[in-house]
């Protein structure tokens, strides 16, 4: 299956056999109706994977795929994020496993870059507002005040050698 995400906190899964095989110089199919916002992410995901969406300004949420109903392409789709003017549009959309195995690293436009563990990242039911992912940063300076937005999210996996488990204490 196949996830696009638009700032308006709106997302659409379909079957990838939806799309079908073209040529290189054709134009393509339409995943998603935009109503004047813009696609913040695509993924494919499986049953039992999670959504993370995080908005412009520091808010996110984990969410199990399966709350997601299934949809057409090109469709509208469905609520995925209640966009507030507190929390902003959505600034991305990533798919995660289930495990804690993986940091989320958040950089703004502003260039300040933040890397939080997987796991401190609640999960939510489908069309909530999320909590603050970006906590620590928001006491030192007012998002809305000095215009700080995410502006980049990248989900990058935890490994351990087995020369960091010795060091680390872990068997």
């Amino acid at each position: 299956e196949i996830v696009i995400g638009a700032s308006n906190g709106r997302m659409v899964r379909f079957d990838e056999n939806e799309i079908r095989a073209m040529g290189r110089s054709s134009s393509g199919v339409k995943g998603i109706e935009l109503d004047g916002s813009f696609v913040v992410g695509a993924e494919v995901v499986n049953s039992g994977q999670y959504i993370l969406i995080v908005t412009e300004k520091g808010y996110g949420k984990k969410t199990v795929i399966d709350e997601y109903r299934l949809t057409h392409r090109g469709s509208k789709g469905v609520r995925a994020f209640n966009v507030t003017e507190k929390n902003g549009m959505m600034a991305a959309l990533k798919c995660v496993n289930e495990g804690n195995d993986y940091d989320v690293i958040v950089v703004t436009n502003s260039g300040i870059i933040m890397k939080m563990p997987g796991e401190q990242i609640s999960t939510l039911k489908r069309a909530t507002q999320g909590v603050r992912l970006i906590n620590s940063l928001m006491l030192i300076m007012d998002f809305s005040t000095w215009g700080h937005e995410v502006f980049w999210v990248r989900i990058a996996p935890i490994i351990i050698s087995n020369c960091s488990k010795e060091f680390l204490g872990k068997e």
